[in-house]
C-alpha cells in the first residue's frame, strides 16, 4: 500500500511540474508582447526563483535567514 501511495505522489509531482513548466513557457511568450508588459515582473520573479533553486548549497552552512539588527528608539533629551 505504501508503494502505491508513493507512486501516486510521484505521478502527481510530475504532472504538476509539467503544468507549471507549460504555464511558465506560455507566460514568457506572452511577456514578449508589449501589450502584455504587466506579465514581465512575474516572469522575472519566476526566473529568479528557478536560478536560486539550481544553485548548489554550501555544505556545513546552516540555511537560516540573516538576523536583522533591531533599531533602538532614541530617548528624548531632557
Amino acid at each position: 500500500m505504501l508503494n502505491g501511495i508513493a507512486g501516486a505522489n510521484l505521478v502527481r509531482r510530475q504532472r504538476i511540474a509539467l503544468v507549471t513548466t507549460q504555464a511558465y513557457k506560455i507566460g514568457t511568450e506572452l511577456a514578449r508582447d508589449p501589450a502584455n508588459a504587466m506579465m514581465l515582473p512575474h516572469v522575472q520573479e519566476i526566473r529568479r526563483l528557478k536560478r536560486m533553486a539550481r544553485r548548489k548549497k554550501t555544505p556545513g552552512v546552516p540555511q537560516t535567514p540573516p538576523v536583522q539588527a533591531l533599531e533602538t528608539p532614541e530617548s528624548p533629551e531632557s
